[in-house]
């Protein structure tokens, strides 16, 4: 029939109007109200049009279950160790009353425990006995995190002075700002930052962001991950952020704290 489109023609119409049609559904769903996690954040930066079904809509394929040992799970577990046993760590330093190597077997202890089925199963996607032969790949790797998570913290020199004070810190809290200012614009926000060391510096506090990484760390001219947990920290706790650290926890040589 008269002006119809055949061909490249009809296919690139097409697809002009679905672009439209994406645009128009972000502008909806991006408005005043819309929190954004570092997560979505990043997902929008790569490609807008391909992260608005999954990350901004929650659209998702239906996945098949099967029992096996999957990232989520290994890196669940992993964060779940190292928070108790960082926690335990802290808090013996703060009191300054155990030796480094007594202090790290409490911290592993207490990693243990937290790696037990008993205190896993709320999020372990397996059977225990699949959970238990995660646990031996990742445990090997907790364990010397712990040598040098002791080792950095009782040596003033390598960075002690920091200390661990938010392990999970969720942002906002009820009582400070709820969004962020970025550049010209304020966003509502949520965010989950894996650890936040503190130094007191007369009256102010400087800090550290820390993401755990099981994984390989994203490059970080490619991710803006910890620079949107740090300006977080920095807007709503009102610290100072002098280092934000994707810090690698996956069965490598040892693993350093690398800005």
């Amino acid at each position: 029939s008269r002006g119809r489109q055949y061909g490249f023609l009809a296919s690139w119409e097409n697809d002009i109007k679905k672009v439209g049609l994406l645009r128009e559904a972000s502008r909806k769903i991006m408005n005043v109200d819309y929190k954004w996690s570092a997560s979505k954040m990043n997902k929008y930066l790569k490609c807008s049009l391909s992260a608005l079904p999954e990350t901004l809509l929650g659209i998702r394929e239906k996945q098949e279950y099967e029992e096996s040992i999957t990232n989520a799970s290994k890196g669940t577990l992993a964060h779940e160790a190292l928070k108790a046993a960082v926690k335990v760590l802290a808090e013996i330093r703060q009191e300054g009353i155990l030796p480094r190597l007594e202090a790290a077997a409490r911290a592993k202890a207490a990693a243990e425990e937290a790696m037990s089925y008993g205190k896993s199963f709320k999020y372990a996607d397996t059977s225990e006995n699949v959970w238990a032969l995660m646990v031996e790949g990742v445990r090997e790797i907790v364990m010397r995190f712990i040598d040098e998570e002791a080792e950095y913290l009782w040596d003033k020199d390598k960075g002690g002075l920091f200390k661990p004070a938010h392990f999970e810190l969720m942002l906002p809290t009820g009582e400070g700002p709820q969004e962020l200012a970025i550049g010209d614009r304020s966003i509502r926000f949520t965010a989950k930052i894996d650890r936040v060391d503190l130094i007191q510096e007369g009256a102010s506090q400087r800090c550290v962001v820390y993401d755990y990484k099981t994984g390989e760390p994203p490059k970080p001219k490619e991710d803006c991950q910890v620079a949107f947990y740090s300006i977080a920290c920095s807007q709503a706790l009102g610290v100072d952020p002098v280092a934000s650290i994707y810090l690698s926890i996956k069965p490598v040589e040892a693993s350093k704290k690398n800005g």
